[in-house]
């Protein structure tokens, strides 16, 4: 099954329609606590797919990473990945990223294989 396949289909739907009836080129999604709430799911997979399609969406109502990601976009011509860098640990030369799952899967190195795992707090994802 490819990420495609698996990931809330109807959350990207519903979200590609919203942006093309508002014309935007850009949006964020409040979805840790509210969708979480709402409906059960996280919306990193969709955030993920929607990034893919160019239609480029932040998450935890982060507007101005957004917007930023739309800049990146149109001055580099490449996918943009909003993420937040937390941790270094300078020792092991590791860091720690939150929000890695909104990347686009076209970030991936196409000679690895892609997998969509479940959300860590309580498999929402």
């Amino acid at each position: 099954m490819t990420p495609r396949a698996t990931c809330s289909p109807r959350l990207v739907l519903a979200l590609r329609e919203f942006a093309a009836e508002g014309k935007f080129d850009a949006m964020t999604l409040k979805c840790w606590g509210d969708l979480v709430e709402a409906y059960g799911i996280a919306g990193c997979g969709a955030v993920s797919q929607l990034n893919d399609m160019g239609f480029f969406t932040g998450c935890e109502g982060d507007v101005m990473g957004t917007l930023t990601m739309l800049i990146a976009r149109r001055l580099t011509g490449v996918h943009p990945f909003l993420t937040d860098f937390v941790s270094i640990d300078r020792e092991s030369n590791t860091g720690v990223l939150w929000h890695g799952g909104c990347a686009p899967i076209s970030l991936a190195n196409p000679a690895h294989p892609k997998h969509l795992f479940s959300h860590f707090a309580g498999g929402k994802g």
